[in-house]
């Protein structure tokens, strides 16, 4: 396999994307046998068979999308936009890969299988019906990532050693967080076909105001979730080192927030995957947030 189609299949099935699906792995940071192989085995499966799926819905979304993609000044460069592939192909993609995400969930448990399958069929009606829906649409992809959350708690809810009650505010956490980003991301695609020749029809009905009082309200709440989550595993020493870790964690989680607005605000592109992949202060926020939640699920008992 050369270079170029090597580009070619990362572009074809999104796998720079495959990094949202880490949110799987959140549930585990309060489990006490995270190093269990059982456990790691169907967390690694868990994570492929979304990444499998994600595909599929990305490139179900970009034949929905093509005509638009085909006028958009960077989506053109799109693998279906710009006739790298054709839709009779993509379709065939898309079931393969819809198998290969069906048969990898069954090696966990029947819940995994149902949480793909529901993702799957969220996605299509989001991508046929509420889309262009302002708000709506947001709603729906911050449900694609609670059911995220749930496939890695299923792995583990028959654990005697996890407080299942956090599940609850991690979903509510998770929800808000990715409705923020979401939010964000639209404010930034309105700026961008305001400042440039192209025009989305859709986007015509948001309004920037609402969006920023929304982005404003759910940056509220979903630190508030974390605060909340806090206060739940701070039942014992505050100073104990895995609760001062945890602590630290939200802090970096509230400049990640910062960030990310910071972001939207100084861009004019309306690629929020390279502008963030490129901020090394958000890459470094990021990274930074992962060891020391990695660190804390490690040392906490």
């Amino acid at each position: 396999m050369n270079f170029q189609m090597f580009y070619n299949f990362k572009r074809i099935f999104r796998i720079n994307h495959y990094l949202k699906n880490l949110i799987i792995l959140i549930p585990t940071i309060f489990l006490q046998n995270i190093l269990d192989i059982n456990s790691v085995i169907k967390l690694l499966l868990a994570f492929l068979s979304f990444s499998f799926i994600s595909s599929a819905v990305y490139l179900y979304n970009d034949i929905c999308d093509v005509d638009s993609d085909k006028m958009h000044p960077i989506k053109k460069f799109r693998p279906l936009a710009s006739g790298i592939i054709n839709k009779t192909q993509s379709y065939y993609i898309i079931i393969a890969l819809i198998l290969i995400s069906l048969s990898t969930a069954s090696l966990i448990n029947i819940y995994s299988i149902i949480f793909i399958v529901f993702y799957f069929f969220l996605n299509i009606i989001y991508s046929l019906f509420f889309k262009k829906i302002p708000f709506i649409g947001d709603i729906f992809i911050a449900l694609g990532f609670i059911l995220r959350i749930l496939i890695g708690y299923c792995i583990f809810y028959e654990d005697s050693s996890y407080d299942n009650h956090l599940i609850i505010y991690l979903i509510l956490l998770t929800f808000f967080t990715v409705l923020f980003f979401t939010l964000c991301k639209r404010k930034l695609e309105i700026k961008f076909s305001n400042n440039n020749r192209y025009k989305s029809n859709f986007l015509f009905f948001y309004n920037k105001n609402f969006y920023n009082i929304t982005i404003t309200i759910t940056r509220i709440l979903s630190s508030l979730f974390y605060l909340i989550i806090l206060f739940i595993i701070y039942k014992e020493n505050l100073l104990k080192i895995n609760n001062i870790l945890l602590f630290i964690s939200f802090i970096v989680f509230l400049l990640i927030l910062s960030r990310y607005i910071k972001i939207i605000d100084n861009s004019v592109d309306d690629n929020i995957s390279s502008l963030t992949y490129s901020d090394r202060r958000m890459l470094l926020y990021s990274f930074f947030i992962l060891v020391v939640l990695l660190v804390y699920s490690l040392i906490k008992f």
